[in-house]
Parts: C-alpha cells; structure tokens; sequence
C-alpha cells in the first residue's frame, strides 16, 4: 500500500500541486489578456471555454494522479508518472515559451512553467529513475 511517504505517492502530489498552480495561473491571466491572445493568433476560444477546458484537464489530471500515486505498485502507475512528468517539461516548449516571446515578454503560465514545472517535472523523473533502480 502507497503511503504518502513513499516515493511515488510524493511524486505524484508534487506533480498535482505544479498542475493545479499553473492551470491557475492560466485562469487567472487568460481573461485579462485575452484580447492581445485573439490579435496575435486571430482565433482563440473565448475565456469562458478555454476555462471550462482547463476546468476539465485539471481534474482528469488529478484523477489520473490519485490513481497513479495510491494503491500497491505497479510499472503502468510509474509510466504514468513519467508521462505527465513529461507533459509538464514539453508544455514549457510549446506553447509558454513562444507564446511569451510573441505576446511580448509574457503568456497565461509562463511563470509557473518556468519556475515550478520545470524543477518538479526534472526532480520527480530524476527520482521516478532513481527509485527503479531499488
């Protein structure tokens, strides 16, 4: 049984508490700059989709995080893991990074991309590799 002390289970809330701030940050700034978002691309969801959406991702993600960080161990729970771990890394390339130097100097999650992703998303695959290895 998974306990929160056990690798998994911590990767799997650090993971959840970097996808909850960044989708926050992204709903937070998307309404507010929405109209440089519509100039720069033409087309853009309106924010009240665009936050229905992201309504919809953060709790699908948690729900796969729940599941991937509880309950006995299994490789599938681990690849899980990794995989979003991933997601989190190549969602800094595309779209935040771009997004942020053709709006400008920022984009909706930019920040949170940078500062928290990135070093969560490297310390759980570091330790996801790590802990394998056991």
């Amino acid at each position: 049984m998974a306990t929160v002390r056990s690798p998994r289970s911590r990767i799997a809330l650090l993971l959840g508490g970097a996808f909850v701030l960044h989708n926050l940050e992204e709903a937070l700034a998307v309404p507010r700059m929405y109209a440089a978002i519509r100039g720069h691309w033409g087309a853009a969801p309106e924010p009240r989709a665009f936050l229905g959406l992201l309504a919809v991702a953060t709790l699908l993600g948690l729900a796969m995080l729940a599941w991937a960080g509880g309950g006995s161990e299994r490789p599938l729970k681990r690849t899980a893991l990794a995989g979003l771990a991933w997601i989190l890394l190549l969602n800094i390339l595309l779209p935040h990074v771009p997004a942020a130097v053709v709006l400008g100097g920022y984009a909706p999650g930019v920040a949170t991309a940078l500062l928290i992703n990135l070093p969560v998303g490297l310390f759980a695959l570091r330790t996801l590799r790590q802990t394998r290895r056991r």
